[in-house]
């Protein structure tokens, strides 16, 4: 009996330990807006990652395809609807200007945002750092920080860093002038309308060599995928 007992508490320390170290969304769904930029902002939250619907599963495949491609059967994201649609409007712009004449900028360039948006693991690498509750009491993001790795930010920068607006200038030159580099392209694409951005709420982009960074208490691990 009491061999019986300590199996069981064993198993359930396993399950619960297991639990509270699983990947949990962060962020997901709109709470807030930002007036300047005329964007919706992400709900700060804290819980599992969610089924998305199957009438949505062909929008996330078009948006967001390595997010689709590496999803279980039961298709669970950090991300809606209406942010998915959201960020396919905020994309279409830089694909317009030239990105979609750079296949493999375009797809580095989606999962910089994509994973954030709707990764399922979006835990392990992004904490909420500051928030704010909007009339109804729900809080959302102001400030968040995104944890990248070194390979995949400098590679996600060697891939965009020829585009050209229209075929004849340089995209990175509107983006963080003409000294531009990687740790400079990363602060442009989190910075606030403020901060002469386009982003409805601060990223800060933490870019890491290492296998892990502490941020107020929290080890983050650095998002990488395969680069294009």
């Amino acid at each position: 009996m009491q061999s019986d007992s300590l199996v069981s508490a064993f198993l359930c320390f396993t399950l619960v330990s297991t639990l509270a170290s699983a990947s949990r969304c962060v962020m997901r769904g709109h709470c807030g807006h930002d007036e300047d930029l005329d964007k919706a902002v992400p709900c700060k939250v804290d819980h599992e990652p969610k089924p998305l619907l199957s009438s949505n599963r062909d929008l996330l495949s078009e948006v967001c395809p390595d997010i689709a491609a590496a999803l279980g059967p039961d298709r669970r994201t950090c991300c809606d609807v209406e942010q998915l649609q959201a960020l396919k409007d905020d994309l279409q712009q830089p694909i317009d200007l030239g990105m979609k004449d750079s296949p493999r900028c375009l797809k580095n360039f989606r999962n910089i945002f994509c994973q954030i948006l709707c990764s399922p693991r979006q835990s392990d690498f992004v904490k909420v750092v500051t928030a704010k509750n909007n009339t109804m009491g729900l809080p959302y993001a102001t400030e968040a920080v995104y944890a990248v790795s070194e390979k995949f930010a400098k590679g996600s920068y060697d891939s965009c860093k020829n585009v050209k607006v229209k075929k004849i200038l340089n995209m990175m030159y509107f983006m963080c002038g003409w000294t531009c580099n990687a740790n400079k392209w990363f602060t442009f694409l989190g910075s606030t309308s403020s901060e002469g951005g386009y982003s409805p709420y601060k990223i800060d982009f933490r870019i890491v060599e290492d296998s892990k960074v502490k941020v107020h208490g929290t080890d983050l691990k650095p998002m990488y995928v395969d680069l294009a």
